[in-house]
């Protein structure tokens, strides 16, 4: 196949350019590899928070803000809410020791 030089040149170009864009993308990756991720939040920190939020913390203490909950005269939306925290307080209990 008899390709024009100038034809040529531009088909090294673009082969050279592809070539050039492989390593920088396997460089990039690399880099983005190496990279530390973001820590994971402290889920103490944000338990302490919601317990702080509904004024409850130990086993005694959530299931006494349940009942005190269930018996006000709220919206049933905010009820259900705090009820939700307060179980998701139960299950992120310390365990005893």
């Amino acid at each position: 196949m008899n390709i024009p030089d100038e034809v040529r040149e531009d088909l090294e170009d673009v082969l050279c350019a592809a070539e050039d864009a492989r390593i920088y993308t396997e460089r990039i990756r690399a880099w983005l590899d190496s990279q530390p991720t973001a820590p994971e939040p402290d889920w103490r920190v944000l338990r302490a928070a919601l317990a702080a939020l509904v004024g409850a913390d130990t086993k005694e203490e959530l299931d006494m803000m349940e009942m005190a909950i269930r018996s006000t005269a709220a919206p049933d939306k905010d009820k259900a809410v705090a009820i939700n925290a307060i179980d998701a307080l139960r299950e992120t209990l310390p365990e005893a020791k």
